[in-house]
């Protein structure tokens, strides 16, 4: 039976510490990222990708820190941006539905007119 507890509380210990190595390993990447899409700090060059043109500066290091992996950080910052884009559209077509429904209920017709013609500014992409 002390064999057991023994081996629950070193099989509950490496977790512990198998988790906190992770953490510790992810809150260092966030912490110390390689791009910042604003000029502050020592991200002062600025960059552009190559698929959707955008925006981000680095580092002076960057290149002899991240050269081999450009590719995959500017995905990571295309897809980032996709995915807010995409985010950001869906809140903008839930209010129109929000401020339709609520002409609707009402019987406002001049306010659900506006509402249908209310422009979708994150949309266009996605639509």
């Amino acid at each position: 039976m002390k064999n057991f507890f023994t081996n629950c509380l070193l099989t509950l210990l490496f977790i512990v510490l198998l988790a906190l190595s992770m953490s510790i390993c992810f809150l260092s990447f966030i912490v110390n990222r390689p791009y910042s899409l604003t000029n502050k700090g020592n991200y002062t060059i600025e960059r552009q990708t190559l698929t959707l043109e955008l925006k981000y500066y680095v580092s002076q290091k960057f290149d002899q820190n991240y050269g081999q992996r450009v590719d995959s950080i500017e995905t990571e910052i295309e897809t980032q941006f996709v995915r807010k884009m995409f985010e950001i559209c869906l809140n903008e077509l839930q209010n129109k539905k929000r401020l339709i429904s609520g002409a609707i209920a009402f019987g406002d017709e001049e306010l659900k007119q506006r509402a249908r013609l209310l422009k979708l500014s994150s949309c266009p992409e996605f639509i």
